[in-house]
């Protein structure tokens, strides 16, 4: 249940603007009241000017929000009503509608035309992300942002694309990616032999994609692609050769470590292995170009084809087992990504078990009496170094009157639990958060096959 209105906050009941919050609980026949209330967004307004304090009109400004995830901080478009802006006749802007978080500003001007242009510029002035300026806005907060744009030479880049045989692809896209979440530049090939062009692409570095537009099931070659990073100038850059390829190959086998029977039990999905690719700035994808990537066969063995950049190996099994590790020669990278710039590997090795680990207990208030409305968060105290920490969290917002909570699927180690009256959406995977909350948390380990109790104060 929730309420929305434009320019203000979506809210549920007795919660505020962007927090995680229990369902309501309400009983057969009960007849509950609910009242909502709106709060009016936040607002960044200002002015688009150039170096000479010029307004300039028909730029687009966007809110760009850090959010924490399960694979570390994201930026994406903030929640504004739009998400972007476009400056009127005297350079002026307005973004309402804005939750309470962290925001950069950016500014852009979008033009195919040769010569000088308005590159993208982050707030105040700068075509930097790491030199933005950030913004931490609070609830209903207004915010002034002036930005100067900076005026640079658009340049063409072009060049040809070939697969790893020397032929020529069709059905193919080419793009720039920025480290943002905007300010990137689609490219159009220009005949069937490969040859592309993207124009009006501002100094800065770049990430140069080349992937299949779409999957064709009639399509016997294997599908290439290609990422390189690419630095642009203030000239044009031509005679690109862009060589595509297939991807490593992973191959390896699942060996099931427990007692529950394999086989026997319907079950809608067919169990695979799957491939993310992580650390990217659009966070993780998974490998789906082949129908029967990761398929598991009878005797456990799995072939993933198409393998690139980092990796994390997930399987979804058959009910009764979870992911217990992932080890390639003797070594656990379960939570550690795979550099395929090491090649391929048929030594893969993921063990299921049967065993699984459950953490419960109860809330208490102050008085030691059984809070009725609260969210348990658990992080690690620790991690392995490079390990993406996804896993590791979990949160639990089930009502219970009698103050009880369960959680389940947590990996062994050691962790800490809080439980609060509310917490903001992305609480659990904030590590800001979580810092000054540690001498206040319960700490606990979680054995293999363990079942944790635990009573909770709740804190303010």
């Amino acid at each position: 249940m929730q309420s929305t209105r434009p320019g203000f906050l979506e809210t549920r009941p007795d919660q505020g603007p962007g927090q995680r919050f229990n369902p309501l609980d309400v009983a057969a026949g009960e007849v509950k009241r609910v009242d909502f209330a709106l709060p009016r967004g936040a607002v960044i307004s200002g002015r688009v000017t150039d170096d000479t304090g010029e307004p300039l009109p028909g730029v687009n400004v966007t809110a760009l929000r850090f959010h924490y995830t399960s694979n570390g901080m994201r930026l994406f478009p903030g929640n504004a009503m739009p998400f972007s802006g476009r400056t009127d006749d005297r350079g002026d802007f307005r973004l309402p509608g804005l939750s309470p978080g962290t925001y950069v500003i950016a500014a852009e001007l979008w033009t195919n035309a040769p010569g000088e242009s308005y590159a993208l510029t982050y707030y105040p002035g700068t075509q930097h992300l790491s030199e933005a300026r950030r913004f931490n806005i609070g609830l209903s907060e207004q915010v002034t942002a002036n930005i100067m744009m900076l005026l640079t030479r658009q340049v063409r880049v072009t060049g040809q694309v070939r697969s790893s045989s020397g032929e020529a692809f069709p059905n193919y896209r080419v793009t720039l990616r920025t480290e943002s979440a905007i300010g990137g530049r689609g490219g159009q090939f220009l005949d069937r032999s490969g040859t592309f062009e993207i124009l009006g692409v501002p100094p800065g570095t770049y990430t140069l994609d080349v992937f299949p537009e779409r999957f064709d099931p009639r399509e016997t070659r294997p599908r290439e692609f290609a990422s390189l990073p690419l630095v642009v100038g203030d000239e044009d850059m031509t005679g690109l050769l862009v060589t595509t390829g297939p991807g490593v190959t992973v191959s390896g086998r699942v060996r099931y470590d427990g007692t529950v029977p394999k086989s026997g039990t319907s079950q809608s999905w067919q169990p695979r292995v799957y491939a993310s690719v992580v650390g990217n700035n659009v966070g993780s994808r998974t490998l789906s170009w082949y129908p029967d990537n990761g398929v598991i066969a009878e005797d456990g063995s799995f072939t993933i084809r198409g393998g690139n950049s980092r990796m994390l190996f997930r399987p979804t099994m058959i009910r009764g087992w979870e992911l217990k590790s992932v080890m390639l020669d003797g070594v656990d990278i379960t939570d550690v990504p795979y550099d395929t710039a090491r090649g391929g590997t048929d030594r893969l090795e993921i063990v299921v078990t049967d065993q699984r680990q459950h953490v419960s207990g109860r809330v208490v208030d102050t008085l030691g009496r059984p809070a009725s409305r609260f969210v348990v968060i658990t992080f690690p105290s620790d991690l392995k170094e490079g390990a993406v920490p996804g896993r590791f969290f979990a949160l639990s917002s089930t009502t219970r009157s009698d103050g009880t909570f369960q959680l389940q699927n947590l990996p062994p180690g050691r962790y800490f639990a809080a439980a609060f009256t509310s917490v903001h959406d992305d609480a659990q995977f904030d590590v800001d958060f979580h810092a000054p909350i540690k001498d206040r948390a319960t700490p606990f380990d979680l054995s293999p096959g363990e079942t944790v109790t635990l009573e909770l104060p709740l804190l303010e």
